[in-house]
């Protein structure tokens, strides 16, 4: 029985993890010699040693300033492959994309229906 239980329950975290996108990265710091980074520096902003916050252009990514640089990760999805050429990519609240007809963005590219939501480009 007990078996049983550890094989639903990996079972389950594995269909878990597979349905888990997203990324993450660090951005070294550069240090000079003899002298500790204090702060991280993306362009237009500036994290001080410790914080964490969302990056402006993508509410999907959060970024921790560490000693050896800046740790993000992002929760969007995956790009969609195999875009018609009427059509176009468009990062989605949800964080994930909507792919939409390129003369009218608010109609799904497949469907041509309305989208319900709105999305907002980097």
């Amino acid at each position: 029985m007990q078996k049983l239980t550890i094989i639903i329950w990996a079972a389950l975290l594995l269909c878990i993890v597979s349905r888990t996108h997203g990324f993450c990265f660090l951005l070294q710091n550069r240090n000079t010699l003899g002298k500790i980074a204090v702060t991280c520096r993306l362009p237009r902003t500036l994290f001080l040693l410790g914080e964490t916050k969302r990056l402006k252009h993508d509410a999907c990514a959060m970024c921790t300033c560490k000693r050896n640089g800046l740790y993000c990760c992002s929760t969007r999805g995956p790009l969609p492959r195999n875009v018609p050429s009427d059509c176009k990519v468009v990062p989605a609240p949800n964080c994930d994309y909507n792919v939409v007809k390129t003369k009218d963005e608010s109609k799904d590219c497949y469907t041509g229906r309305l989208l319900v939501t709105k999305y907002r480009h980097f």
